[in-house]
Formats: C-alpha cells, sequence, structure tokens
C-alpha cells in the first residue's frame, strides 16, 4: 500500500484534543511535561541485572498509565462541563 493510499483514523471525538488543550493547557503543558522529565531521570542509567530489568519495564508501564488516566481523568471532567453527561 504506497502511503498516497494511507488514510490516518483517530477513535473518539475528533475535536477533543484542541478542545480540552485549550481548556486545560496548563496539564498539557506543564504536568505531563514534568512526568516524563521525571520518567526520563529516573530510568536514564543503565542496568545489567534481568531482575532490574523488569522492575524498570513495569515501572514505565505503570507511569504511562498514570499519563493515560490523567488524560481520560481531563477528558471526563471536560465532558462533564460541556456536555452535562454523569
Amino acid at each position: 500500500m504506497s502511503s498516497a493510499s494511507q488514510q490516518l483514523v483517530s477513535v473518539g471525538y475528533p475535536d477533543f484534543w484542541q478542545r480540552v488543550h485549550d481548556q486545560f493547557p496548563t496539564f498539557f503543558d506543564s504536568a505531563t511535561v514534568d512526568l516524563i522529565e521525571i520518567g526520563n531521570t529516573a530510568f536514564r542509567k543503565p542496568l545489567a541485572e534481568p531482575l532490574h530489568k523488569v522492575a524498570r519495564h513495569l515501572a514505565r508501564m505503570i507511569g504511562n498509565s498514570l499519563n493515560s488516566v490523567s488524560i481520560l481523568r481531563a477528558k471526563w471532567v471536560w465532558r462533564r462541563r460541556n456536555e452535562g453527561c454523569s
């Protein structure tokens, strides 16, 4: 398949990201950058022990999940404010 015929598909609300970013700029500009910086600093040191590598991988997955939950929470708050959802 050529790149010209490929189509980008997104799930969810197409206009969600820009609208929620406009309402919560501090979260996206500050909080998420801080979480990424903390993760990069914490995982910078190379590891040799297999158990340490597994622990690091699990910690990275937890950090990724924390970011995902934070974004879902922002979406939930945005929907409650703008659509009256419960």
